[in-house]
């Protein structure tokens, strides 16, 4: 994908145990940007370690984006109005009847899947 040498940025919203593999990835004067933690926290690292390939890592979240209330109903409605106007589309990796849990189960666990994989309800 990069020939070697790495990619300039990385966004992880999983963290936990891909944070170290974001580093090696990297290519030299790269960047990564942390803005979850679905698999939970990093480990500990010393920020010492970027700087023979003058690595960056910075991170956000949600909250320091939205200031109150009147402000998140806000986004949420202009959300919502673009997936009614079209602009605003999920990216979806396949439906599957519920039967196939355990089949969409392996698919997620392997990372073989990108974007939603929705199990449907039978009736529903």
């Amino acid at each position: 994908l990069t020939d070697g040498r790495g990619g300039d940025y990385i966004v992880d919203g999983v963290v936990g145990a891909t944070f170290r593999g974001d580093l090696r990835a990297l290519a030299d004067d790269g960047h990564v940007c942390v803005f979850g933690r679905a698999a939970g926290l990093s480990e500990p690292f010393d920020p010492m370690e970027l700087f023979p390939r003058s690595l960056t890592v910075s991170g956000g979240a949600m909250v320091s984006y939205l200031r109150d209330r009147d402000e998140v109903l806000r986004k949420a409605a202009e959300l919502w109005q673009g997936r009614r106007d079209g602009w605003l589309v999920p990216d979806r990796h396949s439906v599957r009847p519920l039967a196939d849990a355990a089949t969409a189960h392996e698919l997620l666990a392997g990372r073989a899947t990108t974007g939603k994989l929705v199990l449907e309800v039978a009736g529903g």
